[in-house]
C-alpha cells in the first residue's frame, strides 16, 4: 500500500483468546501469541491498537508472551471464564479507542501484507458497514470468500477452492456479500453501536449472521476486500440445525424477503 494510500483512522484490533495452543506447520504455537505477532507485522497502517479479551483462566506464560512482544499498543482484557465469544468481543470493543474496529479469532494468522489496512481503507468507502477478508484454510483451500444466504441458510460458492486466480475471477475483485466470516471482520465504531454490538442471545456460530443483517438494516453493506487475507486454523464451522435456521427466518424473516424465493 503506497504511503499516500494508508488509511489514517484509528484502528483497533479486538481478539478473543483462551490460550490454546496446537502444532501448526509442525511448529508447536500458542494461537493468539503468534496471531497478535502477524497482525503486527502486516503493516499498511501508521498504528494500530491490539485489544486482547482474554479468558481470565488463560495460562500465565501466554500472558507473559504477549506482554514479551515487542512495539505493540496492547491492551490486555481479562474476561470471566465461560464468557460467551460475543460477550468478550464486546467487552474487547469497549476498551479500544480506536474508530475502526477490526475483530479476530486468535487462531487467525494475517497471511497478506496490508490485511488489516486494507479492511480500515474499505469501511471509508460510502455505504460500506462492515469489511472481511479472504480466508483460507491451512491445506492452502478457501474457507471464506463471502457467503450468500438463501432461505435462511448460508451458501459458500468458493469453500474448498484453490486460491487461485484461475479458480474463479470473483475471488480477485472486491464485493459485496451477504456475510462475512467471523474469523476476521471490521466495523466503523459508530456502525458498531448503531447495531449494538455483537447479540449475546444469539447461538454463537450464528452471531455473525446477525451482525451482517443488523447492518444490512443499517442499510449498509458488507464488503469482501480480495487483497485482504488471513489464515484459519480453526476447523470447518457445522451446518446450523434446523431449528438455528427457523431461529434467523423469524428473526430476519422481513430482511430475508428480498432473498427468498
Amino acid at each position: 500500500m503506497s504511503p499516500a494510500a494508508v488509511p489514517t483512522t484509528p484502528v483497533s484490533v479486538v481478539m478473543g483468546a483462551t490460550g490454546a495452543g496446537a502444532v501448526v506447520r509442525d511448529e508447536p504455537r500458542s494461537f493468539v501469541v503468534e496471531a497478535v505477532r502477524s497482525i503486527a507485522a502486516a503493516g499498511g497502517l501508521h498504528e494500530v491498537e491490539i485489544v486482547v479479551a482474554h479468558d481470565a483462566a488463560m495460562p500465565g506464560e501466554v500472558v507473559s508472551a504477549l506482554l514479551e512482544l515487542p512495539g505493540l499498543d496492547l491492551v490486555l482484557v481479562p474476561v470471566p471464564h465461560g464468557t460467551s465469544h460475543a460477550a468478550a468481543m464486546n467487552l474487547g470493543a469497549l476498551r479500544a479507542s480506536g474508530r475502526h474496529l477490526v475483530f479476530a479469532d486468535e487462531r487467525t494468522e494475517v497471511r497478506a501484507p496490508d490485511s488489516v489496512a486494507h479492511l480500515s481503507a474499505a469501511l471509508d468507502l460510502p455505504d460500506v458497514g462492515m469489511a472481511g477478508p479472504k480466508v483460507v484454510a491451512e491445506d492452502g483451500t478457501i474457507r471464506h470468500a463471502g457467503s450468500h444466504l438463501t432461505k435462511g441458510r448460508l451458501e459458500h460458492p468458493w469453500r474448498g477452492l484453490p486460491d487461485d486466480p484461475a479458480t474463479s475471477p470473483d475471488l480477485f475483485v472486491d464485493r459485496d456479500v451477504d456475510v462475512l466470516d467471523p474469523a476476521c471482520l471490521a466495523l466503523d465504531l459508530d456502525t458498531f453501536h448503531a447495531v449494538g454490538g455483537w447479540s449475546e442471545e444469539v447461538p454463537a456460530h450464528l452471531a455473525h449472521v446477525d451482525l451482517a443483517l443488523k447492518v444490512r438494516r443499517e442499510g449498509l453493506t458488507s464488503r469482501w476486500c480480495h487483497a485482504s487475507a488471513v489464515w484459519t486454523f480453526a476447523p470447518p464451522a457445522r451446518r446450523p440445525s434446523s431449528w438455528e435456521v427457523d431461529f434467523v427466518r423469524r428473526r430476519w424473516g422481513r430482511i430475508l424477503a428480498g432473498r427468498t424465493a
